[in-house]
């Protein structure tokens, strides 16, 4: 798509670009994708498709090997995040009951579904840790998609 736009006369800085149809001065009023563009100003919007018709081209059809590997991607990337949003929800349950179990031990102290709250978050809470911080940094995402690949075919 960059290339595309930059061929009918954008300006592209980043993920924007400066609208060729666009009035005035407003610069970088175009976002896109790797598919799409669309500007926030005029509201132009085209596909890659689309675009490369009107400059005299043609797209090539994505290869079959190359769909397989983006659908995989984008289907251990759908995985990720409800993985993460399982996971988060867990620690936010684990987090909270900790804190009421803190407050009924002021009262109770021998209170056991209290002391088991806290020993719960206590053992659970570093494992969580270390699952978001693998998950938030590149490398952390290729061994979980190693994993995740091993594990799905």
């Amino acid at each position: 798509m960059r290339a595309l736009l930059q061929s009918a006369g954008f300006t592209v800085q980043g993920n924007r670009a400066s609208c060729v149809h666009c009035n005035g001065t407003a610069r970088l009023t175009v976002s896109f994708t790797a598919d799409v563009a669309f500007c926030h100003r005029c509201k132009w919007a085209q596909n890659k498709v689309q675009l490369a018709r009107g400059l005299g081209r043609t797209v090539h059809a994505e290869e079959s090997t190359h769909r397989r590997a983006r659908l995989r991607v984008e289907a251990f990337r759908k995985w990720l995040s409800a993985k993460y949003s399982e996971l988060a929800n867990r620690e936010r349950r684990l987090a909270r009951r900790a804190e009421w179990a803190k407050v009924a031990l002021i009262y109770f102290p021998d209170f056991e579904a209290a002391w088991e709250a806290l020993a719960q978050w206590y053992h659970q809470r570093r494992a969580l840790e270390a699952w978001f911080e693998i998950a938030q940094c590149k490398e952390g995402r290729i061994e979980l998609f190693k994993h995740w690949v091993a594990s799905n075919g």
